[in-house]
């Protein structure tokens, strides 16, 4: 049985100027600029708030999840909150949702790294999340020896966490001519983010001013 988390104290600090939708970014192990679709998040998204590995928690489950929560209780006041996680960031999303305080309206996990690369299993990190969710992983074709979840896994993990499954496609690609932020290096996953998106700008818009930063 895993040991409660500690957390950080709440805040009550404000952010100015208040996004439509708050997204928390929970990175994979691999430095951010060295991965084409990681590195585009972070310019098509500037005001999203990012977990990084630190040093002394590499790697591991509950820090990350402890800091998952902190991140979104600091953005708790923006209306509905997205949490998108790669790699091993997906499997923190997984444990804060069976440990954490706060909720995201919904998750998008991008090919969620092996659990047993980190000793997890169905009985440790297989409890269905409380929100909607998908998971976008290679169906077909996959490298044998793939570090992420890939075809029958992932089909059998989308399920034990209760997610939408979507096809991965051919991957991130590096464009020769991108401009940053403007040319997705990977359409299927931007795809996805874009589906999460839109119910969350689509009640936002609809919410006064007063109750999105109150």
């Amino acid at each position: 049985m895993n040991a409660p988390l500690s957390f950080p104290a709440r805040t009550t600090a404000a952010r100015s100027p208040w996004p439509l939708v708050n997204i928390v970014v929970v990175s994979g192990l691999s430095p951010v600029d060295v991965d084409p679709w990681q590195s585009w998040l972070e310019s098509r998204f500037p005001q999203a708030t990012w977990v990084r590995p630190l040093d002394g928690d590499w790697p591991d489950l509950d820090r990350w999840a402890a800091r998952i929560d902190a991140c979104l209780e600091s953005a708790e006041a923006s209306p509905g909150g997205l949490v998108l996680a790669h790699g091993f960031g997906a499997l923190a999303v997984v444990r804060h949702a069976a440990l954490g305080r706060q909720r995201p309206a919904c998750g998008i996990l991008v090919t969620p790294a092996q659990p047993s690369r980190f000793a997890q299993d169905a009985a440790s990190l297989g409890s269905p999340l409380p929100y909607p969710c998908t998971l976008v992983a290679p169906l077909g074709g996959a490298h044998e020896e793939s570090p992420w979840l890939q075809d029958d896994q992932a089909v059998e993990w989308a399920a034990r966490w209760g997610c939408r499954l979507a096809d991965a496609g051919r991957g991130p690609v590096r464009h020769a001519h991108a401009v940053a932020g403007a040319t997705p290096p990977w359409p299927e996953a931007e795809a996805v983010v874009s589906a999460g998106m839109a119910p969350l700008l689509a009640r936002a818009r609809r919410l006064p001013l007063a109750d999105a930063v109150s």
